[in-house]
């Protein structure tokens, strides 16, 4: 049986996928914001082959925004078939004397990332929007990513895909909306800019930037976090009054926004939440959920158009004073050796090491020949010129006379990638860094400046550390440099938890900045072959990740921030980073995440065991100095706690499981180093043990020999009488059970023994639960199963039924269940 019923579920799920392709609701939704003088309106019908539009507006007057939704959900099947598209259409509005086409397909049958198209077309004339469906190219936009303009006679739209079934539009009068083109480097330096000429648009510069950073971060986050990160930013900067825009202003979105809010939250729900308490609230499946999420974005595309038309007139003022591209100057690569043995520093721009490789001297280095050469990325000493080689993708040339020098080619980059992960790898923590630095600093200062309004300054320290944003800083192109972006995601966060004591910007500069000494690389036993490097000081672990795992983190790192903060002790490990590196022109692109070291460095570590509470093929290999579960078993040891400290412990791992848990983590494993005091000076094995598992943050306490008691959490125990149960359904085909209870309280469980062939059981048995702080609100599950001594045949337990009982209720007084039915 069995086996049929996997065949079952391997057919159904065929299926089910065959339907997805063809008849799943695909949609794609276009936020429209109306940057200009004149009132955008609908003109006509709009024409549709396949599918259903829907627009949430009429007519946009001037700083309102709305939303087209193009699904294939209300359209006819048969009509969806014959166009073979999951929807298919345009819609035409009208602009004053101009007109703007808006159109976008979705093709049956394969990938929405492969067929997704959407166009746009702004004219003084108007061929109907026939023509222009018909003249649609077969993919234009709908890409993750994928920008495009479109420059009518007196405006100009602009239109960004922050994702493939959502893309941002804004129609404004000529050339506006500069400052969310720059790269994340360059906005700080404008607001930096701003603090010393116009300290009144600092604010306006920190909110652009937020939600510009935050767009391309809500990518991978779930329908509650989005609302959680955009409710935030509202309450931050709009509603608090920060950006001192006038309420008539964003009237018909901030209305719409508070319906969908109360709608969702209830309305009770007053001022900004905790994370928590909006997972608590939310459905994160719910209509009315999307509907909110929509509404938020709406609201803030808004009022960034107004807070980009205050900026884009700073913007001007500074191209007319001439000092433009003095504000607005890109990061570089910069690498700066300090050698283990030697204080001598060799510093150098990307620019200046293609010079040296090409056969001069760095420009304002006259005295570089006298200088050691060290590699600044590897402990051996590579030869010089390696960085510079490997990006040299394209021809290029010093400038005057002589010979164009011959450039490698991107299969280079295959030589020694580590090399060139290196130098990437410091440049991107360092601009990341410095950005977070520098942001806070504007923050701190913009939250001064409103200090006379104690309710507006403290709703914006709320924004200074967004759980959800992901900043970019672009390397351009230099003698011939391909570019090469950096992407950082939510390092301010990492730097604002544990009150910034484990993981602050200052200290990760000081350990993997420019001005510290090499990194250095790891071996290692991992089975997943990626590079590993440590600081020299050993306070930060740094490692490649895949894209996949890198998307996981993304999503988590809202319940990741919450969680730290409700449960400051936990053992997970503290994120410094996370970062990726693309080099388009070379066609690199890494992420890579960067880490607090588990134990103290003032220690030393004599033994360490990586432990996953698994016995199958958990014993190191010969050469390995990490232990693993079996060996650990095998020395006999023991983690001899105080009681109090025990408990603690134990709770604390329950609640760091139970995190990892519900985004479905199930690779994970407690590193615990022993440092014995009387032992002698020996080789520490800390280094191997940074890259042998997933670390967890140590916490050190004194120990003593005592034994623990079983079963008693933080909180206390909770004993449970079971009795007998009467009348249960027949669990097998001959018409009686082996039922058994099992008892289960967050992810601790107990079960009672199995009596055989009895539909009227009687256990009289007691059972013991730990129960810790953190399951005051939880519930006690009791479940009754049938035990099925073949499993392979009979598919597993089957369940008979159960009872919850709120904990809060078991702590006022005893609970009697008996006479209760079992429900399920």
């Amino acid at each position: 049986m069995h086996v049929i019923e996997s065949a079952f579920r391997v057919a159904k799920r065929t299926c089910q996928r065959a339907c997805t392709n063809t008849f799943e609701n695909r949609v794609l939704s276009v936020r429209l914001t109306n940057g200009t003088n004149k009132t955008l309106q609908l003109r006509g019908k709009p024409l549709m082959r396949a599918g259903a539009v829907a627009l949430s507006f009429d007519t946009l007057d001037p700083g309102e925004a709305g939303t087209i939704r193009f699904s294939s959900q209300e359209g006819s099947i048969l009509d969806n078939a014959a166009s073979g598209c999951h929807h298919a259409g345009a819609v035409e509005l009208e602009l004053g004397e101009e007109h703007l086409f808006i159109g976008a397909t979705c093709p049956l049958g394969q990938s929405w990332k492969k067929n997704s198209r959407f166009v746009f077309e702004l004219g003084s004339e108007s061929h109907g929007l026939g023509n222009f469906y018909w003249r649609m190219p077969q993919e234009f936009m709908g890409m993750n990513g994928t920008l495009g303009s479109s420059k009518g006679k007196d405006f100009v739209a602009r239109a960004f895909a922050s994702s493939v079934n959502e893309v941002d539009m804004v129609v404004l009068e000529g050339d506006g909306g500069e400052f969310e083109d720059l790269d994340s480097l360059q906005q700080i330096q404008f607001a930096e800019t701003c603090q010393e000429h116009r300290p009144d648009c600092v604010v306006h510069a920190l909110f652009v930037a937020d939600c510009a950073a935050v767009a391309a971060g809500l990518v991978e986050a779930s329908p509650v976090d989005k609302a959680f990160v955009l409710d935030r930013l509202i309450f931050g900067f709009v509603t608090s009054g920060a950006l001192g825009l006038a309420a008539e202003a964003l009237r018909m979105n901030s209305e719409l926004w508070q319906r969908k809010r109360e709608r969702t939250l209830g309305s009770s729900a007053k001022g900004c939440l905790s994370y928590a308490e909006y997972r608590e609230k939310l459905d994160a499946a719910s209509e009315e959920l999307e509907e909110h999420v929509e509404a938020s974005t709406l609201l803030l595309r808004a009022a960034i158009f107004r807070s980009s038309s205050i900026l884009q007139g700073v913007i001007n003022f500074f191209k007319a004073e001439g000092c433009w591209g003095s504000v607005i100057q890109q990061a570089q690569i910069v690498t700066r050796v300090r050698p283990r043995t030697s204080s001598a520093v060799v510093q150098a721009t990307s620019d200046d090491l293609m010079q040296e490789h090409l056969g001069g001297k760095p420009s304002g280095d006259q005295e570089s020949d006298d200088r050691e050469e060290t590699s600044s990325v590897t402990e051996q000493g590579e030869k010089p010129g390696v960085f510079a080689r490997l990006l040299a993708c394209s021809a290029c040339g010093s400038g005057g006379g002589g010979t164009k020098p011959r450039v490698t080619q991107p299969s280079t980059l295959a030589d020694d990638p580590e090399i060139l992960l290196k130098v990437l790898v410091r440049g991107c923590i360092h601009n990341s860094a410095d950005y977070v630095l520098r942001r806070t600093a504007l923050y701190e200062h913009a939250a001064k400046s409103l200090d006379r309004l104690p309710d507006t300054s403290q709703a914006l320290r709320l924004c200074a550390a967004l759980p959800v944003a992901q900043r970019r800083f672009v390397v351009g192109e230099a003698r011939g440099l391909p570019s090469v972006c950096f992407k950082s995601y939510s390092m301010d966060m990492f730097a604002s938890l544990d009150k910034g004591t484990m993981c602050s910007a200052g200290e990760v500069l000081q350990s993997l900045g420019y001005d510290a000494v090499e990194c250095k690389s790891l071996s290692t036993n991992s089975k997943s072959g990626e590079f590993f490097f440590i600081s020299d000081d050993k306070r930060f672990l740094v490692k490649t990740i895949s894209c996949g795992e890198s998307a996981l983190l993304q999503k988590i790192l809202a319940s990741y921030q919450d969680h730290i903060l409700r449960w400051p002790h936990s053992l997970i490990v503290r994120f410094a980073g996370l970062c990726q590196v693309d080099v388009p022109s070379a066609g690199l692109s890494q992420h890579f995440i960067v880490m607090r070291s588990v134990f103290d460095q003032r220690y030393e570590i004599h033994e360490i065991y990586d432990l996953k509470g698994s016995l199958h093929h958990r014993r190191k290999k010969e050469g390995e100095s990490i232990g693993k579960d079996e060996d650990w078993i095998a020395a006999n040891e023991k983690l001899q706690l105080p009681a109090t400290c025990r408990r603690e412990l134990c709770a604390m791992h329950e609640l760091d499981a139970g995190l990892l848990l519900r985004f479905g983590v199930m690779d994970y494993s407690l590193l615990v180093g022993v440092h014995r005091v009387e032992a002698p000076a020996s080789k520490p094995v800390l280094e191997e043990a940074l890259v042998s598992g997933d670390p967890a943050v140590a916490s050190y306490r004194k120990t003593d020999a005592r034994s623990p008691a079983d079963d008693m959490g933080s909180a206390g125990r909770l004993r449970l009488e079971i009795s007998a149960a009467e009348n249960l359904i027949a669990g097998d085909w001959i018409g009686t059970s082996d039922p058994y209870v099992e008892v289960t309280l967050g992810l601790f469980s107990r079960r009672t023994h199995t009596v055989m062939k009895d539909r009227n059981p009687r256990w009289n048995c007691t059972l013991f639960l730990p129960v810790n702080e953190a399951h005051a609100d939880a519930e006690v599950d009791c479940s009754v199963w049938d035990w099925d001594a073949n499993p392979a045949l009979q598919g597993g337990d089957d369940f008979l039924g159960s009872l919850k009982v709120p904990v809060a209720q078991i702590l006022s007084s005893p609970v009697q269940l008996r006479g209760h039915k079992l429900s399920g």
